[in-house]
């Protein structure tokens, strides 16, 4: 949900409300309009609590109609994974449509590996402009080395300036697995000290 994240619960523990930042003026009259729903419609609140935790106690498998653990994964369901994510694809400049833009290292790892198992050339292609277009962006740091958390805009430009080791080291990951099966070198020298071959470009 992002930072801060203000979470308002219930007696025995179960969240009913939240958000990120909020202005002081703001704060000052949600706390008021928490305490009044609290007080007045109590009954409410209990109901939206059980909703939040049954949705955030629900298995990722039930929530994306996957296949049990315990059975064989087929093939066909990653090409119906792949199907779902890539109405949401920007096919210009990477990553997903819409602002703010983050790396998301996991959507890109799958999309390697599912080609690694189909040879669908979409999903590598996509994989790659993603990759190419985040480190040729404003997202990278061309001094330091790494990646700020995410992207203000569309085009990679505008950074948020933080960078997380979490993300990070999945995205050294994720490029290494991209250099392995492209054999790019712009990938090898990302998080290497000889990475001036991408500057000025």
């Amino acid at each position: 949900g992002g930072w801060p994240l203000n979470v308002f619960l219930t007696p025995d523990a179960k969240p009913f409300y939240g958000g990120t930042y909020f202005p002081p003026a703001n704060w000052a009259n949600l706390l008021g309009q928490i305490s009044k729903a609290f007080a007045e419609h109590r009954e409410d609140i209990e109901k939206s609590a059980e909703g939040f935790k049954e949705t955030l106690s629900r298995s990722e498998v039930v929530k994306y109609n996957l296949v049990e653990a315990s059975k064989e994964f087929k093939k066909e369901e990653l090409g119906r994974m792949f199907s779902i994510m890539k109405p949401s694809f920007d096919l210009k400049m990477g990553g997903t449509n819409r602002a703010p833009k983050f790396p998301m290292p996991s959507i890109y790892a799958f999309l390697l590996r599912y080609y690694s198992i189909s040879k669908n050339e979409e999903a590598l292609r996509h994989a790659t402009l993603t990759l190419t277009k985040m480190a040729y962006g404003g997202i990278y740091d061309q001094v330091g080395g790494g990646f700020s958390r995410y992207s203000t805009d569309t085009e990679w430009f505008a950074p948020h300036f933080e960078k997380m080791l979490y993300d990070n080291g999945q995205l050294l990951s994720l490029y290494v697995e991209a250099y392995q099966i492209t054999k790019e070198e712009k990938y090898k020298q990302l998080f290497t000290k000889q990475s001036n071959g991408w500057r000025g470009k």
